[in-house]
């Protein structure tokens, strides 16, 4: 076992005459050194910054219709009945892809589970719930989220909530 291991060299350096107490500080500050030195000698880990979300759906350019016109994000020119695309200033790019026998998520049961879900930030709650149900999005009945968040799903049915935009 590597860590035990690691113990017994540690503890070796105790030598004669040391033991009980000032052998196991010794053996901390033994095992602390080590594992500073092999954690500055570990490889930087590459810095990710997610660039997109697709989303699995029956109908692609319909659900960019819906979430074009929730977001203002703007529609990728390339987008055709198979693969639909959405773009923003941040780079963060949405995509909608079309799925043979496509299986809308049953939220909040699991039959078909939801997998992932989206969280948008607005102002006004109300507000936000108006233009999305105008738009085609449903509101389930179970709301676990009180006043502080609102479930929703896209017309493909795909669960995403609302809250309101932290400063």
């Amino acid at each position: 076992m590597r860590g035990a291991g690691g113990v017994a060299a540690a503890a070796s350096g105790c030598g004669a005459g040391v033991s009980g107490a000032r052998c196991v500080e010794y053996v901390v500050a033994e095992l602390r050194t080590r594992s500073m030195t092999a954690a500055m000698e570990l490889p930087m880990a590459p810095t990710m910054k997610l660039t997109a979300i697709t989303l699995d759906c029956a109908d692609p350019r319909a659900l960019a219709a819906f979430y074009q016109q929730a977001t203002g994000l703007e529609l990728v020119s390339e987008s055709d009945d198979d693969f639909a695309g959405l773009t923003g200033d941040g780079g963060l790019f949405i995509g909608f892809q079309r799925v043979d026998d496509y299986r809308a998520a049953q939220w909040p049961g699991q039959v078909v589970p939801q997998q992932f879900h989206l969280d948008f930030g607005v102002d006004d709650l109300d507000e936000a719930e108006a233009m999305l149900l105008e738009l085609g999005a449903a509101k389930p009945v179970f709301q676990p989220g009180g006043d502080q968040w609102r479930v929703f799903t896209d017309p493909a049915g795909h669960p995403f909530c609302l809250a309101i935009r932290r400063s």
